[in-house]
């Protein structure tokens, strides 16, 4: 039994990144950058107006009210042809470039017009006031999105932006999900007694989903080796296999024989960790193969800690890491063990922090205490026992936390 701190550094030193590729802006987000983006000239590109009103010497607005002659109307998207002089105005436009002379804009709210040719300033505006310079946003040559930055809605805006429609990704690894053993039935059947309903596979592939890659559910494969090694076969099709079930101790426990006969390089075959100790990592052929406790629980606590991550690599993320947050906790007293622990809680906003209660919860074989909560607490082996208002740090289950 390894430590989890080894169990991550081993999943992530084994797992590739994989090959790049150019695609459209429409195929981007969720995607990883595979290159660096640097900006193709200044932002903004001239110096415009950032109000309607007009173009003005902020000389000529002391000691207001002020009338002011208006040489111009300088329209977004049009070049002035006319440059401010004293005395004079141009009618701008907000985003409109800044007419030469000028070196400020008064709001068009604070001005009243006279006639088609003049304008009465009612406020005294400042140098640079209502003015957004060249280049203040971003320079040319600067480095606007770093390589390995996930594409968001922000990132395809300034890629947008830029002119580059066709962004270089690396590609999201697909996953194949494959669960075992002869008292699984479908989500779809009726349990005859004994079975119970596959609700492993789906969670699987709901949280490969959540994460924006391709996921596909293979079925279930009873408890005979030769059907495991056929499913096996046909999940090292994708680029990363999850296998639920069939990986402790016991005489119909085949997935880790039938993965050594595969040819598997092994990583480790149990992790300090509760729930989810007897899970396999290793490859076959360069593809990661994790092999997962068949206890619910422990398959979705192990997706977290070690999957995510594991494919936040592959498709090309710096830096994979658990989302982690700091809260109180509220109740009850958290004891540490030799393995490190990830307790199904209920996380809240309060002011600027979090708070965080436990949720009932009766063991890995337990689905409906993950249901119940939004997040995980941690118990770290090393953690001094925790109670009411102590510190903890939980790993969130839900994006809008």
């Amino acid at each position: 039994m390894i430590p989890l701190e080894e169990a991550l550094r081993i999943v992530l030193e084994r797992c590739p990144r994989l090959p790049s590729d150019e695609v459209s802006l429409y195929q981007a987000p969720g995607a990883v950058l595979a290159e660096e983006i640097r900006s193709d000239r200044d932002y903004p590109p001239f110096t415009r107006s950032a109000m309607d009103g007009f173009a003005v010497r902020a000389s000529d607005t002391e000691n207001p009210p002020r009338t002011l002659s208006v040489v111009e109307e300088i329209r977004a998207g049009q070049t002035p042809e006319r440059s401010v002089g004293a005395g004079e105005a141009s009618s701008i436009m907000t985003g409109a470039p800044l007419p030469e002379g000028a070196d400020a804009v008064i709001p068009v709210e604070q001005t009243e017009p006279q006639g088609d040719r003049s304008v009465v300033l009612q406020a005294q505006v400042q140098p640079g006031q209502h003015i957004c310079l060249q280049g203040e946003d971003m320079i040319e040559g600067a480095v606007a999105i770093e390589e390995g930055t996930r594409i968001r809605p922000e990132e395809i805006a300034v890629l947008a932006a830029l002119g580059r429609d066709r962004p270089k990704i690396y590609r999201k690894p697909s996953v194949a999900i494959l669960s075992t053993g002869d008292e699984l039935v479908d989500a779809s059947a009726e349990p005859a007694s004994g079975q119970i309903r596959n609700s492993n596979g789906y969670a699987l592939w709901a949280q490969s989903r959540s994460m924006g890659v391709p996921a596909h559910l293979l079925g279930i494969a009873p408890d005979r080796p030769e059907v495991i090694e056929e499913k096996i076969r046909e999940a090292l099709q994708d680029d990363l296999v999850l296998i639920s079930g069939g990986v402790s101790m016991g005489e119909y426990d085949l997935v880790g024989q039938v993965l050594t006969s595969l040819g598997l390089e092994p990583g480790f075959e149990r992790v300090a960790i509760k729930p989810g100790k007897p899970t396999i990592f290793g490859t076959i052929g360069g593809k990661p193969v994790f092999g997962l406790p068949g206890n619910p629980v422990s398959g979705f606590v192990i997706f977290h800690i070690l999957v995510r991550p594991a494919i936040e690599k592959m498709m090309g993320i710096r830096r994979p890491a658990w989302d982690e947050r700091e809260a109180v906790l509220e109740e009850g007293n958290l004891k540490p063990t030799k393995r490190w622990q990830f307790l199904p809680a209920i996380l809240r906003r309060e002011g600027k922090g979090y708070r965080v209660r436990r949720v009932p919860w009766k063991g890995s074989g337990d689905i409906f205490g993950p249901s119940r909560g939004n997040c995980l607490v941690q118990v770290p082996i090393d953690s001094p026992p925790l109670g009411p208002g102590d510190a903890v740090r939980v790993i969130p289950l839900q994006e809008s936390l």
